[in-house]
């Protein structure tokens, strides 16, 4: 080959090199997941990081893992990229005497403890109206820019707060300043806070609508306010029979000890459950048990005709006018003669 010839070589040569490195240049330039358009070809880069596809929100709870909590009645799912612990009844770490379960959730490469956790579930032993009325006044509550909006977790009535918890250095060892979000719902005598930063909100909505509460009746049951409603197991009772308890039982039981003052002043579990003593399973298949927060508790077997409540009075009982128009079949068979 001669001179001319191997010139031109390497005129080629340099411009296909130069080429090929500007091609290499923008396709890194190019956002990954994104496509391109080439004439009329058109090619989507891939992300070069793997990614989770639970992570999708179109797939929350697909293939994601489910933890249960027995004690104190739900159940939740979270991302496969995630792990929980429960560190109720933890030696290294304190919980405070309210708190029946404090579980804490975070990504699988983190290390996993009290305070450095992602999301924290408390379920706490008072009312709901007491948990909220500290959270508002309590030095570690949200503080400051707080702003409060209601909605429903698994049907059941809470609250979502955002806003800074502010804390001196004299109080926590250091000056703190940070931004928190808090759900806290209205599970009557055991209330479930829940709690986040801003970097793991969606995640905390993604998880929120996941929740599920065990043998807990929804608002098509009671909306009384720190009344709670169990039914165990769940399986024995179809909706008629629920229905019915609720009816001719639960509400009068509770209009009858409660009055006007419609439980809002009280925190009362009541457990519907299957009666298994073989002497009275036959005639009696249905035991009411309720449990209030002062400790006090209240127990009935129920027929199985499901008859109307039977208030504990000293000869004839004395019924409000509210009562008298709501459950006239109990005012004829206790009331005044």
């Amino acid at each position: 080959m001669n001179q001319k010839g191997n010139i031109l070589v390497l005129v080629f040569g340099g411009v296909a090199v130069l080429a090929l490195a500007l091609a290499g240049y923008f396709y890194l330039q190019i956002p990954k997941g994104e496509s391109v358009n080439v004439g009329n070809y058109t090619k989507t880069i891939p992300d070069s990081k793997p990614v989770d596809p639970t992570a999708n929100p179109d797939s929350i709870g697909v293939n994601w893992k489910t933890y249960t909590n027995t004690v104190s009645n739900y159940s939740v799912k979270y991302p496969t990229i995630w792990q929980i612990k429960d560190i109720s009844k933890d030696p290294d770490n304190f919980v405070a005497p309210n708190v029946e379960t404090l579980v804490i959730l975070g990504p699988v490469d983190s290390t996993l403890k009290a305070g450095t956790e992602a999301i924290s579930i408390f379920a706490e032993t008072g009312t709901y109206e007491h948990v909220l009325e500290l959270d508002r006044g309590y030095p570690g509550g949200i503080n400051v820019d707080r702003k409060e909006s209601n909605i429903k977790i698994d049907g059941l009535p809470a609250i979502r707060i955002t806003g800074r918890v502010v804390l001196a250095k004299e109080m926590a060892g250091e000056f703190v300043d940070e931004k928190r979000i808090r759900v806290i719902i209205n599970k009557s005598g055991k209330p479930i806070s829940i709690s986040t930063t801003p970097e793991f909100e969606k995640t905390l909505d993604q998880i929120l609508s996941t929740f599920k509460f065990l043998g807990v009746a929804n608002d098509t049951i009671t909306s009384r306010p720190n009344v709670q409603i169990l039914f165990d197991p769940e399986s024995f009772f179809d909706s008629a029979i629920k229905r019915k308890l609720m009816d001719r039982i639960i509400n009068p039981y509770l209009d009858y000890s409660y009055g006007d003052k419609s439980s809002q002043n009280y925190g009362v579990v009541i457990t519907l459950s299957q009666n298994i003593r073989p002497d009275s399973m036959s005639e009696y298949p249905y035991s009411l048990n309720a449990k209030y927060v002062d400790g006090g508790t209240f127990g009935v077997a129920i027929d199985k005709n499901i008859s109307w409540f039977q208030p504990e009075c000293m000869g004839s009982c004395n019924f409000s006018e509210t009562f008298k128009g709501k459950y006239p079949e109990i005012v004829k068979l206790y009331g005044a003669k």
